[in-house]
């Protein structure tokens, strides 16, 4: 019988790590509140008597609508409303209000304090409204750098006084306080007998995976025995566990952190410290971090590769041309949402790019990362292991002699009111650790929607540009349009001011026929820049009606007009779109039959393009 099973048994409900109790502090709201825009929630001035700079205030979410999650945080002074919006944030963007990061149903925001957040919200209190969430608890921490002088050689990570009077309470820690978590580290409770009598006093440790609590029951312990749970020596009136972490332990906790409930205690302090060996562990990967971050030298690609025969790429004109000044037509795969897991992220690699290059005839590959949808960059993905997978499929790319399109793969929603501080900080790091890759191509917003050209795109587009032309400023950028990048006449009657900017359209064969194609024609033909970084062989919606036909007469266009275009999606994902079939695993070297009939398609199609 698993944990949920045995504690259900008991009649507790097992909470998961987003909605268990606030860290650090005491709490000083709870309930559950629907945020709107039109109501607030409001807590008093005499909750934040100790607030100080730095002092960190946390939120516990769930997800009550699925168009958007926004909320803002103010302090109602005399002059106005005061909003917070200076303080350091985890757990959310900002991108003009605070945007969390939704882990399923849940989400965790703590912000840090400024010094005039501080004083306002002694001398006032604190209102908090929003959208398509409800608040379930507040609480306050003691700044990190109190907490870490707390604990010398640890971290912190829960000062306050949490009173276990139930299986079902427990106190979470967010992974992003794990990161120093090594095997051989310890974990440290320091406990106390509450006043109140009960007739057993237990503790559990556990990771906080989201497929369900994994408890930690692998390493040394000290200062208690186990019995099915952890039982405190209580022998001096407090007790202090001490657990050794495993290397299983530690990557279980770095991965998604830490939880702890248990019964009959009152918790004063969780800390997090590593072994010497850890330690020195910690700051080697910390420099091996640095170091990944610094501009990478100039590529060589190898002698009669695509980048090697084509060199860096510029826009002239509504053409794109190669270093000898001779158009250039860019054609490959798109990859799924790299963010869904290991079974779209599998592809990224130097096997599948060598089968697309090389029996495909593909000169290009397109890396999507969704910044929203499940486990996005910002949406509850680990951002660090998204840049990791980003920068393997680019040093693949380079290895191989072919283009890659970074693509902040926006989708349905409208970029310059979501996320775009995230955006411009993720193509700023990438753009300088690649400033001297002239293979790597930028898309800023795959398919925007509700976006209105002149108002919410352009005035995007041109904040994000100059993050990348600062490092590299020759980089080809291909910046999306309105309606699912269909709306090119925006760009057309309004182009941007800057040089080497192409513009997006997408097409799905069996929904964007003829129509679609007389507007890129004129487009194109009176001089804009046009790139296809997505189409597919059937219906819109990626799933039914492939159409071979329709398709060939949008590869016969592409051909007349010169238009580099990217076929989404190699996968083996089952639906119509993909390149693979469903019960294909292999990731390179696929046969005729393991192809689906769009993949066969557009085979077919680049083999010819090749040729040409």
């Amino acid at each position: 019988m698993n944990i949920r099973a045995i504690l259900r048994k008991m009649g507790a409900v097992l909470l998961c790590a987003s909605s268990a109790s606030s860290l650090h502090a005491e709490t000083i709201w709870s309930g559950k509140s629907a945020l709107t825009w039109e109501s607030t929630i409001q807590v008093g001035a005499e909750k934040f008597k100790s607030a100080e700079n730095g002092t960190v205030m946390n939120l516990a979410l769930q997800k009550t609508a699925d168009d958007y999650q926004n909320l803002k945080i103010y302090a109602p002074t005399n002059g106005g409303w005061k909003e917070f919006s200076a303080g350091k944030t985890e757990g959310a963007s900002y991108s003009g209000a605070l945007v969390p990061s939704f882990s399923g149903k849940t989400a965790r925001v703590s912000y840090a304090l400024t010094k005039s957040d501080a004083e306002n919200a002694r001398a006032f209190g604190i209102v908090i409204h929003g959208h398509g969430a409800a608040l379930t608890e507040i609480s306050l921490s003691s700044p990190k750098n109190a907490r870490e002088n707390d604990f010398p050689g640890g971290n912190g990570v829960f000062v306050g006084k949490k009173e276990l009077s139930s299986w079902s309470e427990s106190i979470s820690v967010p992974k992003s306080e794990c990161a120093g978590a090594r095997a051989g580290g310890t974990i440290t409770l320091r406990l106390s007998a509450p006043k109140r009598k009960y007739e057993y006093r237990n503790v559990k440790l556990y990771a906080s995976a989201p497929s369900g609590w994994q408890e930690l029951t692998g390493g040394k312990l000290s200062g208690g025995k186990r019995e099915g749970a952890i039982v405190p020596d209580f022998s001096g009136g407090t007790a202090e566990i001490a657990y050794t972490m495993t290397e299983s332990d530690a990557e279980k906790i770095r991965a998604h952190g830490l939880s702890l409930n248990g019964y009959g205690v009152t918790v004063e302090s969780v800390s997090l410290s590593s072994s010497t060996e850890a330690r020195a562990e910690i700051g080697k990967n910390d420099a091996e971090q640095e170091n990944a971050a610094a501009a990478k030298p100039e590529s060589k690609s190898p002698s009669g590769t695509p980048f090697a025969l084509h060199g860096n790429l510029r826009v002239s004109g509504a053409s794109l041309l190669d270093k000898n000044g001779k158009k250039i037509v860019l054609v490959g795969f798109s990859t799924h949402g790299i963010n869904f897991g290991n079974e779209f992220s599998r592809y990224v690699g130097e096997d599948t790019f060598r089968t697309l290059r090389d029996d495909f005839g593909a000169n290009c590959v397109r890396l999507a990362l969704y910044p929203g949808d499940y486990n996005g960059y910002c949406n509850g993905g680990d951002k660090s292991a998204l840049k990791s997978i980003v920068r393997r499929g680019i040093d693949a790319a380079a290895k191989l002699g072919l283009y890659v399109i970074v693509d902040w793969h926006v989708h349905n929603f409208n970029p310059n009111d979501r996320w775009k501080t995230d955006a411009k900080s993720f193509l700023s790091e990438i753009s300088h650790e690649y400033a001297k890759s002239g293979n790597v191509l930028y898309e800023i917003c795959n398919e925007p929607t509700g976006a209105d050209w002149d108002s919410s795109l352009k005035p995007y587009a041109e904040e994000i540009i100059p993050a990348i032309r600062k490092n590299a400023p020759n980089s080809v950028i291909i910046v999306g349009t309105n309606t699912w990048s269909q709306d090119i006449e925006g760009p057309f009657n309004n182009p941007l001011p800057f040089r080497n900017v192409m513009y997006t359209f997408h097409f799905y064969a069996n929904t964007h026929r003829d129509s679609f194609r007389a507007r890129v024609e004129n487009c194109v033909r009176a001089g804009l820049p046009v790139f296809i970084t997505e189409f597919g062989t059937c219906d819109a919606s990626g799933n039914g009606g492939f159409n071979a036909e329709e398709s060939r007469k949008w590869f016969d266009l592409c051909g007349k007009l010169g238009l580099s275009h990217i076929n989404w999606s190699i996968s083996n994902k089952g639906e119509t779109a993909s390149a693979i079939q469903s019960w294909c695993q292999k990731t390179s070297g696929w046969s005729e039959s393991d192809l689906t009939e769009s993949g066969r398609l557009v085979r077919e199609h680049f083999r010819k393009q090749r040729q040409n």
